[in-house]
């Protein structure tokens, strides 16, 4: 059984999919791409057409035409004097034949005397009229591809001009959105990182407020307590009437009273003096 191959045309649901994922693809930095060119199908000059083998006319076809348009005004200029002219050399046609060289050669013709300048005057007047005919033909074809190929020419920079502006416009206008989602993103960051210093800064100040709070409250009560303590002892030494005191207390209570003495003696002695 022969496998045919058949082609699946992908949905527009996979085409989207496919170009969302191009342009996650693609890096942030990198401009966007430039819009592909459209081919421009027109329709080329006459001159370069090629015609068909039917539709070419040979230059002996032309010098003919031209010749009977020749015959045909200088029947109308003389009239019948010019009809027997013709009706002499009605057995023999005459006509131009170009050669493979470019040069026009007349054949077929009799050798009469009898109005023989007037046939060679017709040639030469039908050979000059084709070959101006030919050459105004070759050079107006020549120019309207000129024409054509300068129009295209400019048509194809300027559609390159307006795709490279159009291109530059919507990567302007991203980059301003960019710049302004920096911008908001960047406030925020600043204000939450605000925010956090200032709960930090709270944090540590409520901290440091507690363990002042804390020592003085712990200062109080250690002099509440030595105060106690004291109270109490000199209601004890009023109930006392002997009070122990220790023997190095009063080695130390005597030596003052000998350096409170000696000092008393010497300025006694210099009051004196």
């Amino acid at each position: 059984m022969p496998v045919t191959n058949t082609m699946v045309t992908p949905s527009s649901l996979e085409l989207m999919l496919k170009q969302l994922q191009q342009m996650e693809d693609q890096p942030a930095d990198e401009p966007p791409a430039l819009p592909t060119r459209p081919v421009i199908r027109a329709r080329l000059p006459r001159s370069r057409r090629q015609l068909s083998l039917s539709s070419q006319k040979s230059d002996l076809d032309i010098t003919l035409s031209c010749e009977e348009r020749m015959i045909g005004r200088r029947r109308a200029m003389s009239g019948d004097s010019f009809e027997s002219a013709e009706r002499a050399d009605v057995g023999a046609p005459a006509f131009v034949v170009e050669s493979a060289n470019g040069s026009l050669a007349g054949c077929g013709h009799r050798n009469h005397e009898n109005g023989n300048a007037d046939k060679v005057g017709n040639f030469d007047e039908a050979k000059e009229i084709a070959l101006q005919w030919m050459l105004g033909k070759h050079l107006h074809g020549r120019q309207t591809c000129c024409q054509y190929d300068e129009l295209k020419i400019g048509v194809i920079t300027l559609q390159s001009f307006v795709r490279g502006e159009n291109a530059r416009i919507c990567f302007m206008k991203k980059m301003r959105a960019i710049r302004a989602i920096q911008k908001c993103v960047k406030s925020q960051l600043r204000s939450t990182m605000l925010d956090e210093k200032d709960q930090a800064a709270i944090f540590l100040q409520a901290s440091i407020r507690g363990w002042l709070a804390w020592r003085h409250y712990n200062s109080i009560d250690k002099r509440e307590r030595q105060f106690n303590e004291e109270a109490r002892n000199v209601k004890n030494l009023e109930n006392k009437d002997q009070i122990m005191v220790p023997y190095s207390v009063l080695v130390d209570l005597q030596r003052r009273v000998l350096k409170t003495e000696a000092l008393l003696d010497k300025k006694k002695e210099e009051n004196a003096t």
